[in-house]
């Protein structure tokens, strides 16, 4: 049977979407990338179960009531979606629907009724607390006498370090590492393929120069992903997050039975709020600075992150405020040195290792 001139021309433009569009409209972020890729596949694996091949499929495959049929089997059968993953594959489906709209005047319809799928609520989620002495628990837990064990160690002590989004550091390839003199650094691709500085540790950036030598070699390919899946070339497949928080859990099993206070199902984004937490509690590092380094637009974004109570929001906008007083003769920005360096990115002070 031949396909239909309508299903190979979807065909032709879902390659177009995800190899060229997608890239330059979206995200360059591979994470991101893969996101909407997988998304795709499932909706398509989802269209085959309901008897739509490459032979039959058109237009219509992808209207509203279809894909609100999509939420339901997403949460059902061997996927078990949860509402906040479905919201995320609707949000990938709808970037492609309304590309798909725009490549014929018939389909036009098409971008507006994907925007009247509804997404679906979910419960607002507090992110357990973990003290510095709950991290250091947590940290003792990894084998540094194995190979896998010294890469997880990189990786999750340049995480808290940071406190990067695992996906940040996931696609961080070798030449954006800059971890030689005074202030080394990396230079990650956050949400909205913006690219931020985030320092590291004398000791952080040790652990990495021994990491990459030992995994990489002395000659590391500059596209290389620096952490990557060990089922594939050196450098070539990053590491996927599920694989990463498999790790991290396994090693919170062991920490939780130490110190109860590390959650045994903890995750990478715990690691990233806790440094962020540490920073402004104990080090009493600025709110400004934090939110810089998070890869906060909005000041009042971190706040709402951190979970900062109404009188909390504001002492520390009281804090920005008077800073700003006291500084209004300068041109520089808060968070930046006078010359214009980013090594006082966020001020991180000598904490106990």
């Amino acid at each position: 049977m031949k396909s239909n001139k309508e299903a190979l021309k979807i065909a032709g433009l879902i390659c177009t979407y995800l190899e060229d569009w997608a890239p330059q409209k979206i995200s360059s972020n591979q994470g991101t990338l893969d996101n909407h890729r997988y998304a795709l596949s499932l909706y398509f694996e989802y269209l085959e179960e309901k008897g739509i091949t490459s032979h039959n499929l058109s237009h219509k495959h992808f209207e509203c009531s279809v894909i609100e049929e999509w939420k339901g089997w997403l949460q059902q059968g061997k996927h078990k979606c949860s509402p906040a993953t479905v919201n995320n594959r609707i949000s990938s489906l709808r970037s492609f629907v309304g590309y798909l709209g725009n490549q014929d005047v018939t389909w036009k319809y098409l971008k507006e009724e994907v925007r009247d799928v509804a997404v679906m609520k979910t419960p607002k989620t507090h992110v357990s607390g973990i003290s510095e002495h709950g991290i250091e628990i947590l940290f003792t837990q990894i084998d540094r006498c194995s190979r896998i064990g010294r890469r997880d160690a990189a990786l999750f002590i340049t995480q808290y370090d940071t406190a990067c989004r695992i996906s940040e550091l996931l696609t961080l390839t070798i030449e954006y590492t800059h971890l030689e003199g005074e202030h080394p650094y990396i230079w990650v691709n956050g949400k909205g393929n913006k690219n931020r500085a985030c320092h590291l540790s004398a000791r952080t950036a040790e652990y990495l120069r021994r990491y990459i030598a030992e995994f990489h070699g002395l000659h590391p390919r500059p596209q290389d992903f620096v952490f990557y899946s060990p089922c594939a070339k050196i450098g070539v497949r990053r590491l996927t997050t599920d694989a990463v928080d498999k790790r991290l859990t396994g090693y919170a099993v062991k920490a939780h039975q130490i110190c109860p206070e590390v959650p045994a199902d903890l995750t990478s984004h715990q690691l990233r709020h806790a440094r962020a937490t540490h920073l402004i509690v104990k080090h009493q590092v600025n709110i400004l600075a934090i939110s810089k380094m998070l890869g906060h637009e909005q000041v009042e974004t971190t706040m709402r992150y951190l979970d900062f109570t109404a009188k909390d929001k504001a002492i520390a906008l009281a804090v920005l405020k008077s800073q700003s007083e006291e500084d209004n003769t300068k041109t520089e920005k808060l968070w930046l040195n006078a010359d214009g360096s980013l090594k006082e990115l966020i001020k991180l002070k000598a904490r106990r290792n």
